[in-house]
């Protein structure tokens, strides 16, 4: 899988989060309250990053299991980066940022950067390769 591929996949999962942010803020948590919509969106968030993501790595039956353990790297580090980013757009410093990263107050947004990275890997006993070749 070309690079340009992986990114795009990315970015795919990247646009599709956030619109589920924004629906957890307009629908969500008024609705359901704040920690029920917390739950929703993350539940729906992890179901998009799975679900965007085995369309394209089901059928590349060509990737080793390292390959996929790099592209599940490199998307939670593109994942964070975004988020960082996207503060800063919005004049946040790091630090207002950060608690979002924070399980202890109970978010459960580490949980869906954890499922983006893992996503590769979750469908490679669907593509048909050992799972003992690395390349």
């Amino acid at each position: 899988m070309r690079i340009g591929k992986i990114v795009g996949v990315w970015a795919v999962v990247a646009g599709l989060l956030f619109w589920n942010g924004v629906l957890a803020l307009g629908v969500y948590k008024p609705f359901l309250g704040p920690e029920a919509g917390e739950m929703m969106s993350a539940f729906i968030a992890m179901m998009a990053v799975f679900g965007a993501t085995r369309a394209y790595l089901v059928h590349d039956a060509e990737l080793s299991l390292g390959q996929l353990l790099r592209m599940g790297m490199l998307w939670m580090a593109l994942t964070f980066f975004y988020e960082v980013a996207l503060g800063r757009l919005a004049g946040w410093a790091v630090p207002r940022v950060a608690p979002a990263y924070g399980m202890w107050d109970g978010s459960f947004w580490p949980l869906i950067v954890m499922a983006t990275g893992f996503a590769p890997i979750a469908w490679l006993r669907k593509s048909d390769v050992p799972l003992g070749i690395i390349k």
